[in-house]
Formats: C-alpha cells, structure tokens, sequence
C-alpha cells in the first residue's frame, strides 16, 4: 500500500513538473502567425471557420493585430454564436481593436453574452470603439459581478480617452472609486480621471479619498495624479498628508508632481518639502517642479549646494539659473572640480539657458574627448539657438 502511495505521489510529481507544450510546435498556429505577420485578412478569416476552436481562436486574436474592418463581419459572427469562450473573447477583442461601425453593431448585440468574461471584453470593446450615437449601450449597462464591473470601468477609461465622457460617466466612475469594489475596477476608475479629457466634473472629496487612503500603490498613484485637475486648493492638505506618510515613494512623486502644478505659496512649500524626502525620485520630481516665480530662492540654493544627488543639484542649478544668472559662474567652477564625467554633463546641461556661457559650451564641443560631455554641450547650444 506504500509503495503504491509513494508510486502515485511519483507520478503526480513528475507530471506536475513536465513542460507545457510549445502552441507553436502546431505547425497550423505557425501559420496563422505567418499570416499575422503579412497581414493577409482572407486567410486569417478561413480560420475562422476551422472545425478546431483553439485555431478559430488563435486566428481571431491574430486579427486584433491586423485590424482590418473587412474581418469585422465574420468576427461578429463568432462573437454571437462560436460555442467555445476563448473564441468568443478573442474576436470582442478584436473587434475592439479594430473599431469602426460594423465593429460597434457587432459588440453590442454580445453584452447579453452568458459568460461575464466575454461581457467584460465586449464591454472594453465599445469603450475602444462606440460613438455618441450609441454611447447610452454603455451607459444603461449595469454589471452583475466584478467581473463585468472591471469591463465598465475600464470601457469608461477608454471612452474618456477619446473625449467622449459625460458627467453621468464620470459619476458612475466615481462610484467605482469606493473600496467596496475590486482593485482593477478602482484603478480604472482612478485612471478614468487621471486620463479622460474634456472632463466638466470632478469628485473631489472622492478623488482625495482613494488618494491618501486606498490601500493599492497603483490606485493611489492615478488618484494622486487626477488630483491636478482640481481648479481649487482644498486639496493640497491632502498632497502634503500624502508626501509625508505614504510609504509608496511612487505617489509622492505623483504628489510632487500635483504640487509643482500649482502657482501659489503653499506650492512653493510642498516643493521644499519633497526636496528634503529620503528617496532620490521624489527628490529629482521636486527639482523638476520649481518654476521661475518660487519664491524661496535663497533656500532653494542652499540645499541645490548641499546635496550629494548631482542630478538633483544640477536640475535645481538650471532652473534657478533664469532668475540668478550669477549662478553660472558656479556652474562652470563645479564643472572643473567635478571628476565625474555624468555630473560635468549634467553640469553642461543646466547651463542651456545661460546665454552667456555660449563661448564656455562651444570650447567644450571642441575639446572634451568625451562622447556623453560632447553631446550635453551640444544639446545645450541647441537649446539656446532656440
């Protein structure tokens, strides 16, 4: 009895342990693929109809790529009535990918689909590809499980994307904001409002929510980001609650990124603030983020002479340089001490917008042996010709 244990335990272990076949050791998927590659729609579409489902599939993902409305008919068809799932998943994705009319006539009648898999991708299609005409399809949709709730989230996004999204859109994404739902239907929702355009309305308080509280990096990010399109200040408190307690150094450049948006004094503090985080990111966002109206220059100057990141001193140096042109001296002083090529660049660059170190830009063109020096120097001169 043992032995007949350990035998079976063999055997489920080296099974468990055999390679998955290649599905391209099928040498009619290496077809499909060839015709893939040289875009011929009519032998793709054969496959279609093939009595194996695996090629029907393979062949309507194939299609996605080529993206040939002619295919759009017979990928409608599948998409109605082939009995196998991946099949069906596929050619909505395909038609998705596609677009145009007869993609969108051919999506819409799906959304009653069995499976919410294909619903979900069917859902994703129309946001690729629906017109005003038709965008109330998605709009009356509501979903019967996260799965086809992550289908509408993300369809909105892709809707938004295209400039489409109402205020009744972005409402029902705003609802998806909540912690109830699942993560990849919050973070579509998050990135509905960190990508749509033209936006007329903004749910703040929601926005913030998700921001500083929810418990997914990436949700916060896209939140942290869409926080920019908010016309009024009531949401910098939260931009410095998230640069001085998010564990995630990814949403503090986000937030440093809001931040530097702005053109007010508590923009000028958030900014000094994150020059002084522990993580270099965040350090090199907040240098990218002075403009010339900052106010704490002096400051500004201090700690651009007190770090040790020469990427955040050089950065820091070239935005200053506009309103202290007495910097450049400095500038070139650090360049001749300097030992480390990276940093001379650096160095190099933020002199682009120094007039007067043309001459200094042009000897070192000429002289300097070194490829990255050579091609900082060159980049800086074009961009004062500019």
């Amino acid at each position: 009895m043992k032995a007949a244990s350990f035998a079976f335990a063999c055997l489920l272990f080296f099974g468990c342990s055999l390679p998955r076949p290649n599905k391209f050791s099928d040498s009619t998927i290496v077809a499909i693929a060839e015709f893939q590659d040289r875009r011929q729609t009519d032998s793709l579409i054969n496959y279609l109809l093939d009595k194996n489902p695996q090629y029907r599939s393979e062949a309507a993902l194939a299609l996605a790529s080529v993206q040939d409305s002619s295919a759009s008919l017979q990928l409608g068809t599948m998409l109605l009535e082939d009995p196998f799932l991946q099949a069906r998943i596929h050619a909505a994705f395909a038609l998705g990918q596609t677009g145009g009319n007869a993609a969108v006539n051919a999506l819409i009648p799906a959304l009653t689909d069995s499976s919410s898999e294909v619903v979900s991708e069917v859902l994703q299609g129309l946001g690729k590809t629906i017109t005003l005409r038709d965008i109330s399809s998605l709009l009356h949709v509501q979903p019967k499980d996260s799965i086809q709730e992550h289908g509408l989230a993300w369809a909105f996004y892709f809707v938004g994307l295209r400039g489409l999204a109402d205020s009744t859109m972005a409402q029902r994404s705003a609802a998806f904001l909540s912690p109830s739902h699942s993560t990849s239907v919050r973070l579509g929702a998050a990135h509905f409002f960190n990508r749509a355009n033209n936006l007329k309305w903004i749910p703040v308080q929601e926005l913030m929510s998700a921001a500083r509280g929810d418990k997914n990096s990436f949700v916060r990010m896209a939140a942290t980001m869409s926080l920019r399109k908010v016309v009024t200040e009531e949401h910098l408190s939260v931009i410095k609650q998230i640069l001085t307690s998010d564990p995630d150094y990814r949403v503090r450049v986000n937030a440093v990124r809001v931040a530097g948006a702005k053109s007010n004094h508590e923009r000028d503090e958030l900014v000094l603030l994150a020059l002084q985080d522990q993580n270099i990111q965040v350090n090199v966002a907040a240098a990218e983020a002075i403009q010339n109206d900052f106010e704490k220059k002096d400051e500004l100057l201090a700690l651009a002479r007190a770090t040790k990141n020469f990427r955040v001193q050089c950065t820091l140096f070239k935005n200053l340089l506009g309103s202290a042109p007495e910097l450049a001296q400095e500038i070139q002083g650090a360049y001749a001490k300097s030992s480390n090529d990276y940093h001379k660049a650096s160095l190099l660059t933020a002199l682009a917008s120094d007039l007067k170190s043309h001459s200094f830009l042009s000897k070192e063109i000429i002289e300097s042996k070194i490829p990255v020096i050579k091609t900082a120097a060159a980049q800086a001169l074009t961009t004062l010709n500019r």
